[in-house]
C-alpha cells in the first residue's frame, strides 16, 4: 500500500508539470498566432494608407500643376496633369479595401469627389486665372470641390 502511494505521488509529481507545460505551450502558440494575425492586419493597414496617400499625391499634383499653369501659362505644368494617374491609384485603393464596406464607401466617395473636381476642371488648357466675378465664383466652387476631395 505504501508502494502504491509513493508510485501515485511520483506519477502526479511528473504528470502535473508536464500537463502545465503543455498548457503553457498551447497558450503561447495561440498568442503567437494572434500576434501574427495582428501584424498582418497592421501591414495591410499600412498598405492601404500608402495607397490612399498615393492617390492624394496624384490628385494634389494635378491641382498644383493646374494652378501653376493658371499663373504662368507655361505648358510644362500641364505635363504633370497629363502624367498623373489618380484613377489607377483610386482603383488600387478600392481593391485593397474590398473586404471592409465602410472603407469601400469612403474610397468611392473619394473617387466621386475627385471625378466631380476633374469634371469641373475640364480641359486644363482652358484653365485661366479668374477675372470676372462669375469666373471667381466658378473658381471658388472648384476649390470647394477640392476640399471635398481632401476630406
Amino acid at each position: 500500500m505504501m508502494a502504491r502511494s509513493i508510485a501515485r505521488t511520483l506519477v502526479l509529481a511528473v504528470i502535473t508539470p508536464l500537463v502545465l507545460l503543455g498548457a503553457s505551450a498551447l497558450v503561447l502558440w495561440f498568442q503567437i498566432a494572434r500576434m501574427q494575425e495582428d501584424q498582418s492586419c497592421a501591414e495591410h493597414s499600412q498598405i492601404v494608407l500608402r495607397s490612399a496617400n498615393d492617390a492624394i499625391f496624384e490628385i494634389l499634383s494635378m491641382q498644383t500643376s493646374v494652378r501653376g499653369y493658371q499663373l504662368t501659362t507655361e505648358p510644362a505644368f500641364l505635363e504633370t496633369v497629363a502624367d498623373a494617374k489618380p484613377d489607377d491609384a483610386l482603383e488600387t485603393l478600392i481593391a485593397l479595401v474590398h473586404d471592409n464596406p465602410s472603407q469601400i464607401t469612403r474610397a468611392e466617395d473619394f473617387r466621386r469627389a475627385f471625378h466631380a473636381w476633374n469634371s469641373w476642371l475640364g480641359d486644363p488648357h482652358d484653365a485661366k486665372m479668374p477675372t470676372s466675378q462669375e469666373a471667381k465664383q466658378r473658381e471658388m466652387f472648384g476649390r470647394n470641390l477640392m476640399v471635398q476631395v481632401r476630406s
